[in-house]
């Protein structure tokens, strides 16, 4: 049966308008927000941010529409421009050492464009809009936390953004805020002198490789310790509560940190997840672990202090600490562990085999989740 005139008719309207829209706005379909790239400069006093994005972005904005001859307003893309500079201001997110968010500003904002009252698409697409962002620290600092939180802004945002970060005089380091909300940990505080490694006992280098390791990447990573000892092996789990979340919810009357109440709650959270994980297998028997700590760390910390305990922590820097004992009444000869701490977020573990005085690193993933150590 052949289709009406009407409706023949009507399929050509839309898909001749479909087509004409489509010619008018080359980007703003199905067009992938770029990277946005910039520099923070840390100082005693503040952060400084700046930050760049193609003008090209701003055809997410709800009224940036070209005129009837295909060309784009300067007046719209500097009013978009400036919308965009106060959505990137609320969902980048600075945190002081407390877990405190800093209180920011968009100090200035900047679109260079010597030509006339309207932009063609190619000319829009060759724009810089350049965004200057402070962050004021009212005193001194260990170190402070960023990250991205896209939910802040009803406008489209970056899907990555790339910052060079540099503290004082020291060398840049890149950091990335992925809209998946993940935070970056920069550290202000200098290490303290530290003797020469020769005059250090093996005991002593073990133990300062141990801190090393763990505070390594200690905030994006899961880490573990695998430590031989005279009745067993002592497993020592280090896992981000950012990452612990994407396991299992953790209730909190606020996002941004956990009470010492909420750390209680969470804890038997955590021991009822852990129990059954990574099984582990001394001199070729399976070894039921016994779960005897949890504790909740700060940054900079390794365990073994109650100082931080009973107090609130931001949460996005806290890690918990969970001890297990693998009891096999005497020193160890040969041990096994299958890793099976694993999801979407976690698709490596990076684990440190401690063994008289000596220290070995060992990564373990979905492809190779197995750990063998024998004893020379």
């Amino acid at each position: 049966m052949q289709p009406s005139r009407t409706k023949q008719r009507l399929t050509s309207t839309i898909v001749g308008g479909a087509i004409w829209l489509c010619c008018l706005v080359p980007a703003a379909l199905g067009h992938p927000i770029k990277v946005t790239r910039g520099t923070a400069v840390v100082t005693n006093e503040t952060v400084m941010m700046e930050l760049r994005i193609s003008a090209e972005d701003l055809l997410h904005e709800p009224y940036l529409i070209p005129n009837e001859a295909g060309k784009y307003e300067l007046d719209e893309i500097r009013r978009s421009a400036q919308t965009r500079g106060q959505a990137i201001r609320r969902c980048i997110v600075v945190r002081d050492d407390h877990g405190q968010e800093i209180d920011g500003e968009l100090e200035s904002w900047h679109l260079s464009w010597a030509g006339g009252a309207t932009l063609g698409f190619n000319e829009l697409r060759q724009l810089t809009v350049r965004y200057a962002l402070r962050f004021p620290l009212k005193r001194s600092l260990a170190y402070l936390s960023f990250q991205q939180d896209v939910s802040r802004a009803a406008h489209a945002n970056s899907t990555m953004i790339l910052l060079a970060v540099r503290v004082g005089d020291e060398a840049r380091r890149a950091i990335r805020l992925t809209s998946g909300g993940n935070v970056e940990i920069v550290r202000l505080a200098r290490e303290s002198h530290v003797e020469a490694a020769n005059v250090w006992s093996r005991a002593e280098a073990a133990s300062r490789r141990i801190r090393q390791f763990v505070q390594s990447d200690s905030h994006r990573t899961v880490r573990a310790i695998v430590q031989m000892h005279d009745a067993g092996v002592r497993v020592s789990l280090f896992i981000p509560m950012g990452i612990l979340e994407t396991w299992m919810p953790v209730a909190r009357s606020r996002v941004d940190f956990l009470t010492a109440e909420e750390q209680d709650k969470s804890e038997q959270q955590i021991r009822a997840f852990i129990s059954g994980q990574n099984r582990v297998l001394i001199e070729g028997q399976v070894v039921e672990g016994t779960l005897t700590d949890v504790e909740f760390l700060d940054i900079g910390d390794i365990g073994g202090s109650l100082e931080g305990a009973g107090r609130r922590l931001g949460f996005w820097t806290t890690r918990a600490l969970i001890r297990l004992e693998y009891d096999s009444n005497r020193h160890p000869q040969s041990v096994d562990l299958k890793w099976t701490l694993f999801n979407s977020a976690v698709l490596a573990g990076h684990v440190l085999i401690v063994a008289d005085g000596e220290c070995l690193e060992h990564d373990v993933s979905r492809y190779d989740p197995n750990l063998n150590w024998t004893a020379d």
